[in-house]
């Protein structure tokens, strides 16, 4: 079972964020993560204006990333970033971080940043001991980001 929860493009690329149980033909070889890691995992795809897929990646730790991840948007610098929802307590946030720990309640939000070949750049939980999602993502004209 497979959802798409949100679509960007920088003109030359499409980019999809969703979720997905499926634990087989999501990724691409050499992908950040090229197998699932939870139940839920929310995956993240590149592709072509024709169509074909330029790149997949999953995202997510040993819990649910939900079915209700958030959204991309494509930023200057050849990034994106991607906001969702996590009850995993690794595999999200990197070192040096807004937030690098899961911070406790059924789950947290997250946002994440690629480079538009599929990299991470770095990742950080946004929440607290409640339960927290990023539904939707902007960015501004000086690629603030908005949640």
């Amino acid at each position: 079972m497979d959802y798409c929860n949100d679509i960007d493009t920088d003109g030359s690329r499409i980019f999809v964020i969703g979720s997905t149980k499926s634990s087989a033909g999501v990724a691409t070889p050499g992908a950040f993560l090229t197998t699932q890691q939870g139940d839920w995992d929310t995956f993240i795809a590149c592709f072509a204006n024709g169509g074909n897929t330029i790149w997949a990646t999953y995202y997510g730790g040993a819990s649910a990333e939900t079915e209700s991840a958030g959204g991309i948007r494509c930023m200057g610098g050849d990034k994106l970033i991607i906001g969702g929802q996590t009850a995993s307590t690794t595999g999200i946030a990197t070192a040096g971080v807004f937030q690098s720990t899961f911070q406790g309640g059924t789950a947290d939000g997250f946002l994440v940043s690629f480079d538009r070949d599929g990299h991470r750049l770095w990742g950080s939980y946004i929440g607290s001991s409640g339960w927290e999602s990023i539904a939707t993502i902007d960015v501004d004209s000086d690629d603030a980001i908005l949640i």
